[in-house]
């Protein structure tokens, strides 16, 4: 396995360490599920292009822009904006090489701007 390969399935190993701590305390069986499937889809990928990878950032970003607008209200510098950041990162990270860094500036951005959202 090369060295991308593995920091892909070392960030895929964050992604399943964060959803199993947050299983049942933030997230519910079948959201922490979808997660770990779209990052499981991610780290298969071969190009940022490919169904799969397309499929799974959508379901991934689809979900957390849920959560962040209805569930996970409790935004600032508290432990589920650092778990939120954290697994935003760590699913980033999963993807093939060129996609990271553009998907991660993404996906960070969209979680600030929930995170400033007031209700």
């Amino acid at each position: 396995m090369d060295s991308t390969r593995t920091a892909r399935y070392d960030a895929y190993k964050a992604v399943r360490g964060l959803v199993e701590e947050l299983r049942d305390v933030k997230l519910f069986d079948a959201e922490a599920d979808s997660i770990l499937w779209a990052a499981e889809g991610l780290l298969l990928a071969n190009s940022p292009a490919d169904a799969e990878a397309v499929e799974a950032r959508t379901t991934f970003d689809t979900l957390m822009d849920g959560l962040a607008a209805e569930r996970w209200q409790d935004n600032g510098p508290t432990t589920a904006e650092l778990q939120r950041k954290r697994l935003v990162e760590a699913f980033a990270e999963c993807a093939p090489v060129e996609a990271v860094l553009a998907q991660l500036s993404l996906s960070l951005a969209k979680t600030s701007r929930c995170a400033g959202k007031t209700t």
